[in-house]
């Protein structure tokens, strides 16, 4: 038997997933969307202060979001997510090299009325990846749009 859904609520936290970064995913979205060497070629990675093949910081924002909405999912909140708003923060600490692990979380930490939308709410996320290292490599602290009925 499945949960029944319920609204999303402020203070709500998510263990959003692990993900292990591919030769494969980092080229693949980087020759798209940011082709800088350093996401293309090892050996141009190793040449630069990477050191290794390292994924565009936009793969690990695009990765956080996708990893977020299906949480949602997962976790039988019953909101539906709208466009994100505002980004208050994002930060980059840590490249996403090579065979790097990140373990994604996110907290709302904010949730108001949308003044313009009858049932939607702003909800203010704070999204964090850690690396297999336990060293904080990713934050992000923006505003998205909900159906929260």
């Amino acid at each position: 038997m499945s949960a029944t859904p319920r609204p999303i609520r402020e203070g709500d936290a998510f263990d959003l997933a692990t993900h292990v970064f591919t030769a494969d995913e980092i080229v693949a979205f980087a020759s798209r969307f940011d082709p800088q060497p350093f996401h293309l070629e090892d050996d141009a990675a190793r040449a630069m202060h990477f050191g290794r093949l390292s994924a565009s910081g936009w793969h690990s924002a695009a990765l956080f979001v996708r990893l977020f909405s299906q949480a949602l999912a997962r976790e039988h909140v019953r909101a539906r997510l709208g466009p994100w708003q505002r980004i208050h923060a994002l930060r980059w600490l840590k490249p996403a090299r090579l065979g790097d692990a990140f373990a994604f979380t996110a907290k709302i930490t904010g949730l108001a009325a949308d003044r313009d939308r009858v049932g939607w709410q702003v909800a203010t996320v704070h999204g964090e990846g850690m690396n297999q290292l336990g060293e904080l490599a990713f934050v992000l602290n923006a505003d998205v749009l909900i159906f929260n009925g």
